[in-house]
């Protein structure tokens, strides 16, 4: 939804005029890339990150951006949310675009940039440290929890704290 109550400054219509005023092009991808969206519920009917990017709207957006960067555009993806960790777009937009190669940026309150990489191993950190016990990656009792389950494990976590 390109509206906020909070930040008004970032509703569609002042920000298209604005960004257009300085030559730059806004293009709305709510419907690809949004958080309110019906085509990927789980039985508790919250969105679910891992569905939504098998969705035709997630897909066909992914190819809309792709295009853009095959011209030359460079791309933003916003949000008003200040820390990335707290926004779909972190868990869902920019986890595909790192999983699939590219190279993606964070702008972070103070226009400070963080990469996805270290901002992940935060959120995996975080994850951990919620268990409040050591996870080894191989537990012989238990089996193998290896790495990238506890990567998997915290995007699912994140994904039930912030999905609609």
């Amino acid at each position: 939804m390109p509206a906020s109550k909070y930040t008004p400054q970032f509703n569609m219509e002042p920000l298209r005029w604005f960004l257009k005023s300085h030559d730059i092009q806004y293009l709305h991808f709510g419907e690809e890339f949004g958080a309110s969206r019906t085509d990927c519920l789980d039985a508790d009917h919250q969105v679910n990150f891992e569905l939504a990017v098998e969705t035709p709207n997630f897909k066909h957006g992914v190819e809309r951006l792709m295009k853009g960067l095959e011209k030359g555009f460079r791309i933003s993806l916003m949000c008003s949310e200040a820390n990335p960790l707290e926004c779909h777009r972190f868990s869902l937009v920019s986890r595909y675009f790192y999983d699939n190669g590219l190279d993606v940026q964070h702008i972070l309150k103070g226009a400070e940039l963080a990469s996805h990489k270290s901002l992940e191993e935060k959120m995996i950190e975080d994850f951990i440290r919620s268990r409040k016990y050591h996870v080894p990656e191989v537990d012989e009792l238990f089996g193998s929890y290896t790495s990238e389950n506890q990567r998997r494990d915290a995007y699912r976590q994140k994904n039930r704290e912030i999905g609609f």
